[in-house]
């Protein structure tokens, strides 16, 4: 997918070593951990990315309402829908 000059991709292993942004902590997670959880399955990390350089991510990973949330949605307690959570939305301050 393109708009502007930016393209999203799957990171696959990749993660960007000089991404800042205005949470320390996701900065961090993309150095130190994005690449284990992926490997770990437990969520796809997604680069948008401009002439070469990584200017935002996203990662997703599959979930579920838990028992609250299904009963206010009327599931019953056998049943359950997919979900999508968005575990990690940033974009660099730099670039």
């Amino acid at each position: 997918m393109k708009h502007s000059g930016i393209h999203i991709k799957k990171a696959d292993g990749e993660t960007p070593r000089d991404f800042e942004c205005r949470r320390q902590d996701f900065a961090d997670y993309l150095v130190y951990n994005a690449a284990y959880d992926q490997r770990q399955r437990m969520g796809r990390l997604y680069l948008a990315v401009r002439k070469d350089e990584v200017v935002g991510c996203i990662m997703l990973a599959a979930n579920r309402p838990d028992k609250d949330m299904q009963k206010k949605l009327g599931i019953g307690a056998h049943g359950h829908i997919p979900a999508l959570l968005v575990s990690l939305l940033a974009v660099d301050t730099v670039k």
